[in-house]
């Protein structure tokens, strides 16, 4: 049993590498000639003041947050 999964677990393995060290994904991208994706941003958090927040300053966030995604329909049924 041990032998057999030597082979679904390299390719777990490999995998793996690929997604997690950025050295790997380099080399993967640089095989195939293709330029590497830049690193998507991150939005920065929403202030918290004294740790209150009404919800519906927080769903209008959400609901931003969405459009700018181009899921703006997220929010309603049907």
């Amino acid at each position: 049993m041990g032998i057999w999964a030597i082979i679904p677990l390299f390719f777990i393995v490999t995998t793996a590498i690929v997604f997690h060290f950025s050295w790997a994904n380099e080399i993967l991208y640089n095989a195939y000639s293709e330029e590497p994706p830049l690193p998507r941003q991150k939005r920065g958090s929403v202030d918290l003041v004294d740790a209150k927040q009404t919800y519906e300053a927080l769903f209008n966030v959400a609901k931003q947050h969405a459009v700018e995604n181009g899921a703006d329909d997220w929010h309603q049924c049907g």
